[in-house]
């Protein structure tokens, strides 16, 4: 249905992005009880989204370059996803979920790279259920609406730590738990 809704809305020109998100639990800011995910068009493109997009042009995508820098912290792979913890992890248990070959949104896949994407997902929230015990969590999709530099993705976000004063002074965040650590611990989980 999103894919749907992503295509009909790349048609508008007023429509510059659209943010696609789950917010899952009271801790993640769910405003109701059952698992939805929301999409909320926009008319300008997010300053944060315009910066991944600079990263993600040029020569080297650094999307890319992270794909092969993030081997050790791989906790999910298949032909065409791969799933990890990254290197600079901001939270907890912070999962990226990437499809392999360089693509800017949800409509510039093949239906086998979104079948992947789609796995991979599903691995990622099994072994942080399984791990955390139904965390609240957060997944947000960066995905262009038109074809662009960015390298999409989604990061899921365990909401597992609350953001404090350090944090909203420097926007710094602090994570308790090593991202290595939490890679082994979450790549040990069998689906």
């Amino acid at each position: 249905m999103f894919l749907r809704r992503l295509h009909t809305l790349s048609k508008d020109g007023k429509i510059k992005y659209a943010q696609l998100f789950k917010n899952d639990g009271i801790r993640a800011g769910a405003s109701i009880s059952h698992s939805h995910t929301q999409l909320i068009a926009l008319p300008y493109i997010p300053k944060l989204v315009s910066r991944m997009e600079a990263a993600s042009a040029g020569r080297r995508c650094a999307f890319c370059k992270m794909l092969e820098s993030e081997r050790a912290r791989i906790i999910f792979e298949n032909n065409t996803a791969i799933a990890f913890v990254p290197y600079a992890a901001r939270f907890p248990y912070e999962i990226w979920v990437l499809p392999k070959r360089h693509s800017w949104g949800f409509l510039g896949m093949d239906n086998a790279s979104l079948q992947g994407f789609a796995r991979a997902l599903k691995a990622s929230l099994q072994k942080l259920d399984k791990l955390l015990k139904n965390p609240d969590y957060n997944i947000v999709y960066c995905s262009s609406l038109r074809k662009s530099a960015l390298h999409m993705h989604a990061e899921i976000i365990p909401r597992l730590t609350t953001l404090a004063g350090f944090e909203f002074g420097t926007e710094a965040i602090i994570n308790p738990v090593v991202p290595e650590q939490a890679a082994k611990s979450l790549k040990a989980i069998k689906i």
